[in-house]
């Protein structure tokens, strides 16, 4: 996938410490060799490529998000009685913003909601859940 190769190597350009640049380039290797339609759904798993912590897994991830032409996004969901329920880019960036929660089908305030949502990576490429 070219789009995310370019943004790995704009990525280089920005002064971006070694450890995190060269696991961002495992990512986007990762990444790179997926097929259409494979990336829809990513969580941390896909990502962790050696004895990483999640939280050096999320720091890479989310610097590949944070370029405007990235194809990576971050998008959340809840655990449903029988199925995900898949946050919409505004209730997704409130809950980070704030912490707290308005369930996406009942429409209630959970007030620190956001340790109920899971974080996931999708390449827009391939749709993602509710979030383009």
């Amino acid at each position: 996938m070219e789009r995310i190769e370019s943004t790995f190597e704009k990525l280089k350009e920005l002064p971006v410490p070694e450890d995190l640049l060269g696991r961002c380039e495992l990512i986007s290797k990762k990444l790179s060799s997926l097929g259409d339609g494979q990336g829809a759904f990513l969580t941390l798993d896909f990502f962790a490529v050696d004895e990483a912590d999640d939280i050096e897994l999320v720091r890479a991830a989310n610097l590949l998000c944070s370029l405007p032409e990235s194809p990576l996004h971050a998008g959340g969901y809840i655990v449903g009685d029988d199925d995900f329920i898949f946050l919409d880019a505004e209730d997704f960036s409130e809950v980070l913003r704030s912490g707290d929660l308005v369930h996406p089908e009942t429409g209630d305030l959970i007030e620190g909601g956001a340790n109920q949502v899971h974080l996931y990576y999708f390449l827009a490429s391939d749709g993602g859940q509710d979030q383009e």
